[in-house]
This record gives C-alpha cells, structure tokens and sequence, in this order.
C-alpha cells in the first residue's frame, strides 16, 4: 500500500452497510486534459473504500452544474 492524500469526496452515501455512493460536483466540465485527473480522483477514491472494506460495492457519479 502507498499513502495518498484524496481529494475530499463532495457527497457520499451508504446504504445497507457496505453499498456506498461517491459523488463529485463539478461547476463545469472537465477539459480533455483533466479527465485523466479526474478519474484518478474517482479511483482513489473507490481504492481508499476497498482497502478499508474489500466487500463493499462503491459507485461514483461526477456532476457538472
């Protein structure tokens, strides 16, 4: 394991212990250059659940306002 420093998580919700919900507000869409960024944030974020968690079901959502 490696330590990393997440962004922080807009909103998240669990529901029936052990199905978490991930969700990242945006106020615009992410340019073709941060998307790589942005999706290794959505997947640090799901790694840092699992390794806690490993049977746990993690969504993400992104949206843009």
């Amino acid at each position: 394991m490696i330590t990393v420093k997440p962004t922080r998580i807009d909103l998240m919700f669990e529901f029936n212990e052990g199905d978490y919900y991930l969700f990242d507000i945006k106020t615009a869409k992410p340019n073709a250059g941060g998307f790589k960024e942005f999706k290794r944030t959505l997947l640090e974020w799901v790694a840092m659940i699992l390794a806690n968690k490993p049977d746990a079901k993690v969504n993400t959502h992104s949206y843009s306002l």
